[in-house]
């Protein structure tokens, strides 16, 4: 918007037009009954929003007591329909534009910013993932814009604004001095999170212990202390030269290497210094590259040599050589476009099989998550990444097998099985699972279970089944329910009623691959055994006892029956024969040989009079009530067993949603997912003035839009 947009004689002075996105035009001004410039913001025509939604969320953020939220001044309709809000003016340029900061004030900004967002998401609001470092300005006090909250009314999930928060602080320090130690602990410490609240604390107490590593001198009072991660781009290992780094990690930096002689490009991961210090994170690095180099699978990432090489500083530089692969990360791939289903059992069964080979000589991956699945360019050829906290099942070359300490859980929360996440025994049956969640993920664009914190999300875990998978994926695809089962028997709470092994659930998913597949298909046995060599520990397959035992049944009574039929019959005694004179005996008629009657068959059991009821909602926590005598069934996820009869209506009521009414045939089990929409919150009643009284404007407010607020645009 240039200044000239503006009407004149509204009483707005439009002062400079600032930077603003595809959704909004922004300008700096001037408006009546404001004592200083502020932030106006002008929906583009071309923004399809529900404006009145727009204004009742604007009012919303208006309320928001929190310092660290950018406080909302005015909002409202023009009169050519178009919305507006109105912000204080910052006091400080935004991240996207700031200089290079110590770490200290970044780490406090950012844990403002998800102050901000607890804020937000308390009063129903999100901003639909969209945060960067446009709307977070340092200050101090630092704080963030959530002014556009009413552009992302669609329901999305909180999480997905704290995880793009925290992509920020982490892009944001990339380009820091001292980025090493900073990015490392953000990526240990910060990626599982997905609640706001959560990510303020962590960042804070990041931020106290990181206060806490301080030298003093005489002259400086107090210094903090950082490791410097140096860019290696440039230098040579062993055959090696790094050219430019291609990505960063927990761990390590991966850089693009090409080889001396021979010119050969290849992926280089080099082990930080601060990791390379501990003796154990090492031993871990050297793990992953013998594992991986052990599986030889096609599937997975190839690695070619490993090495040290001494430094300056006395500490060896610690780095193996990978294959340099073309493509992007299935999670890159899942926020680009939902998946069909065809696409997303193609996926699943090329995971599958690597995880089968894995399995085969012992290795556990335990973390089994988007991004550690790599697409290549090539036919989106599947590549499993990252066996850095891969767990040994037996010894592997020297190294022995793994001895995670008990209680100790290693791995990304919402991808773990039940009894990883517990800190319990467990084995290759986790990575199944893990599968399971990708899976049903690219299905659904959701994982099946969720916390607001580890300890809840274990609750959920351990006490309720998943929800059952729509009818339809988020493509609108048709979901066949022999795909849901296959999906549900991933993610079963037993490890025995899993799949027994990659090999058998890649066999379940191979039908599914191609577009058209099969509609339904039948469950076949899955034996799921590993190779008859297989040392793994397993948890014994269910007892096979009354198999044997029917079977020993069937052939006792078969072996009575050909005994009655052929045993010779005992010697019966001589009966006198009278002999007619002059006449011969008659020959005696032979006895005719009773039948063996066959077992009568068991009678058919009785035919189940009950059925079992199924429920989930997006969000959970509904409550779920027979329309007949109102009768309260439970809260969702709800499973319940009813009477079979031919029809139930039911109906679900959460605070804030509008409630849902819904008749089912009730003659089988039945298993619904339905999304719950929020209530519209109400519209002040502004007073209008008598019919015959025209309007007058405000000299202190300015103008009066249609709808009773300020239009600062209009006379």
């Amino acid at each position: 918007m240039s200044a000239t947009a503006s009407p004149t004689g509204s009483g707005l002075k439009v002062l400079r037009a600032l930077k603003g996105d595809e959704r909004v035009d922004t300008v700096l001004a001037e408006l009546p009954g404001h004592a200083v410039p502020r932030v106006v913001k002008v929906l583009k025509p071309e923004t399809r929003v529900d404006v009145e939604r727009f204004v009742e969320a604007c009012r919303e953020v208006a309320t928001l007591e929190s310092p660290a939220v950018l406080p909302v001044l005015g909002y409202g309709r023009m009169r050519d329909g178009r919305a507006y809000v109105v912000t204080a003016e910052p006091e400080t340029a935004p991240f996207s534009e700031a200089p290079s900061m110590a770490m200290e004030p970044v780490v406090a900004a950012f844990a403002n910013a998800a102050r901000a967002l607890a804020a937000l998401h308390a009063s129903g609001l999100t901003l639909g993932g969209r945060v960067t470092g446009a709307e977070l300005f340092p200050g101090p006090p630092a704080r963030l814009d959530v002014s556009l909250a009413g552009l992302s009314l669609d329901g999305s999930e909180p999480a997905r604004d704290v995880k793009a928060l925290v992509q920020v602080l982490v892009s944001f320090s990339e380009a820091m001095a001292s980025q090493g130690q900073f990015e490392t602990s953000v990526l240990e410490v910060l990626e599982p999170i997905t609640d706001a609240g959560e990510l303020a604390n962590t960042l804070e107490d990041l931020q106290g212990r990181w206060r806490a590593r301080t030298e003093v001198s005489g002259k400086h009072p107090s210094a903090v202390v950082y490791e410097v991660e140096v860019d290696l781009s440039g230098t040579t290992l062993g055959q090696w030269q790094l050219e430019r780094v291609l990505g960063e990690g927990a761990m390590g930096k991966v850089y693009l290497g090409r080889h001396a002689r021979i010119g050969r490009e290849a992926a280089v991961k080099v082990l930080k210094s601060e990791h390379a210090k501990n003796a154990e994170s090492v031993q871990r690095f050297i793990q992953e590259a013998t594992a991986v180099n052990a599986i030889k699978n096609e599937h997975i990432v190839e690695i070619s040599d490993f090495g040290e090489q001494p430094s300056a500083g006395g500490v060896a530089t610690v780095f193996c050589v990978m294959e340099l692969l073309e493509g992007r990360s299935l999670a890159d791939a899942m926020d680009a476009e939902a998946f069909t289903l065809a696409r997303a059992a193609r996926v699943a069964r090329e995971m599958a099989l690597a995880l089968h080979a894995a399995h085969q000589v012992g290795v556990v991956h335990r973390d089994i998550k988007p991004e550690n699945i790599f697409l290549l360019k090539r036919d989106e050829f599947v590549k499993v990444l990252d066996f850095g906290v891969a767990k040994l099942l037996k010894p592997l070359g020297d190294i022995p097998r793994s001895g995670t300490q008990a209680g100790v859980v290693i791995g990304t929360p919402d991808y773990m099985a039940p009894e990883q996440a517990l800190g319990g025994a467990f084995d290759f049956r986790v990575d199944l699972w893990a599968v399971g969640v990708v899976l049903y993920e690219m299905l659904t664009g959701r994982r099946p279970f969720t916390g607001d914190t580890f300890g809840r999300l274990v609750v959920e875990l351990t006490t309720k089944p998943p929800p059952p998978l729509p009818h339809e994926t988020s493509r609108g695809e048709p979901i066949p329910a022999g795909f849901s089962r296959l999906v549900m028997k991933c993610l079963a709470r037993m490890p025995e009623d899993r799949f027994q092994s990659g090999e058998a659930l890649a066999q379940a998913l191979e039908p599914w691959t191609r577009p058209g597949g099969p509609r339904d298909i039948e469950e076949s046995p899955d034996d799921g055994a590993l190779d008859s060599g297989s040392d793994l520990p397993l948890v014994a397959p269910r007892s096979k006892a009354p198999l044997v035992l029917g079977t020993l049944f069937v052939l006792a009574v078969v072996a009575a029956g050909g005994y009655l039929l052929f045993a010779p019959s005992s010697p019966e005694p001589a009966k006198p024969v009278e002999v007619a004179a002059g006449k011969p005996p008659a020959p005696e008629a032979p006895k005719p040989v009773e039948a063996v009657k066959a077992p009568e068959p068991p009678p058919p059991p009785p035919a189940p009079t009950t059925v079992w009821l199924e429920v989930a909602t997006h969000p959970s926590g509904a409550t779920v009530k027979q329309v007949e005598g109102d009768a309260v069934l439970g809260k969702t996820p709800l499973r319940v067993e009813l009477p079979k009869r031919q029809s139930l209506a039911l109906k679900l009521e959460l605070d804030g949603h509008v409630p849902v009414v819904r008749e089912v045939p009730f003659s089988a089990n039945v298993a619904l997912q339905i999304d719950l929409e929020k209530k519209p919150r109400p519209r002040a009643v502004v007073p209008q003035p008598p019919p015959e009284s025209p309007k007058v404007a405000d000299p202190k407010k300015g103008p009066v839009s249609n709808d009773g607020t300020v239009d600062p645009f209009n006379p």
